[in-house]
């Protein structure tokens, strides 16, 4: 339990935090500054580091950073967009031809979403999940017995769900073993891509099963401790120690990690391109460049999250702002006006 607190600890005060955490809805700025100093006093081994009581970390803490450290407030699939506002609401556009855009009206409070093949999937406030659109494979049948959820990730044709207790449910196509979540595993963070599924373990560890036609699920062993994954249609990103690696298809790039890169907030995997958001706010993009979607605007200034899509790419500015470019045949790029700004999305 302590190496998953530093982990998430280690996530929320490197860049993390300037998406992840909510402006006092859940906790108060006082409670985060002791948990940001608390991660300082761990990394250290300061002798005035508190001890911790079991229940108080595994019944708090560790269920408050896995919600807030998890938390994506946009995501962009092949054919359309999705954002959560700050009131709990989710905006949908682009692609609508089987409701992957039309969350229904009974959902309750979103926390978070994630967006698949011409569906989507919802995190409410009280851990259940919603799902909605295409349904030939079952990836929106949600299980009735599926736990607390603090965490949800949309692939190509199927679903996972991250639950309170570290434990993983994968549910739609598992044609190529995407859903065969492997026994024993305790996830702190999933990410669902085209037919393989990547796990970030609780002591910061990566594994991945499903497809591995092209390497997207060969770890590179000498990787240190993982605190970020990310999975795209046939690569895999994750980030050890503030530094990217990529590895599985590469015909367009998308594997390609610049040496330029600083440290690494965020990263977000499409189609064919990768982009990730550096804790100093800047966004960079690389891989296919087809339709523009690794064409920066100039003018986004400071971004607080990414969202990859299929040859699309949306970021929250730092004034919570929502831009996207790229491929806009369905108007996926298509903002809307009434979209007020995602101040959720930013910093303290």
């Amino acid at each position: 339990f302590e190496l998953e607190l530093l982990v998430l600890l280690d996530c929320l005060t490197s860049g993390m935090a300037l998406f992840c955490v909510s402006h006092g809805r859940y906790v108060s700025k006082t409670d985060f500054d002791h948990l940001c100093w608390l991660a300082v006093d761990m990394r250290k081994g300061s002798p005035h580091s508190p001890p911790l009581a079991k229940e108080l970390l595994t019944e708090h803490i560790l269920p408050f950073l896995r919600f807030h450290v998890l938390r994506q407030p946009i995501a962009a699939s092949y054919w359309h967009t999705c954002a959560l506002q700050d009131n709990g609401r989710l905006v949908c556009f682009g692609d609508n031809g089987i409701g992957q855009s039309n969350a229904p009206e009974d959902v309750g409070f979103i926390v978070a979403v994630s967006a698949g093949w011409r569906f989507t999937c919802a995190l409410q406030a009280d851990g259940k999940v919603v799902c909605f659109g295409a349904n030939t494979f079952g990836q929106c049948n949600v299980p009735d017995d599926l736990g607390p959820v603090t965490a949800v990730s949309a692939g190509w044709r199927h679903t996972c769900a991250l639950q309170e207790d570290g434990s993983l449910a994968c549910f739609g196509d598992d044609s190529f073993g995407q859903c065969c979540v492997p026994q024993g595993l305790s996830a702190m963070s999933v990410a669902a891509g085209g037919h393989h599924t990547v796990v970030l373990q609780c002591d910061g560890l990566v594994f991945c099963f499903g497809d591995n036609k092209f390497g997207q699920c060969d770890v590179p062993a000498d990787l240190g401790p993982v605190t970020l994954v990310a999975a795209g249609t046939s690569h895999t990103c994750v980030v050890s120690l503030g530094v990217l690696f990529c590895f599985g298809a590469n015909q367009y790039g998308q594997c390609d990690v610049p040496a330029s890169l600083g440290s690494i907030a965020a990263v977000a995997a499409g189609f064919g391109h990768t982009c990730v958001l550096q804790v100093d706010g800047e966004l960079v993009c690389f891989g296919d460049n087809g339709n523009g979607q690794c064409d920066v605007p100039g003018d986004s200034g400071c971004v607080i999250a990414v969202a990859a899509g299929g040859d699309h790419t949306c970021a929250v500015r730092h004034d919570g702002r929502l831009i996207c470019f790229g491929n806009n045949r369905s108007g996926q790029c298509n903002v809307p006006a009434c979209l007020a700004p995602l101040r959720d999305a930013g910093r303290l």
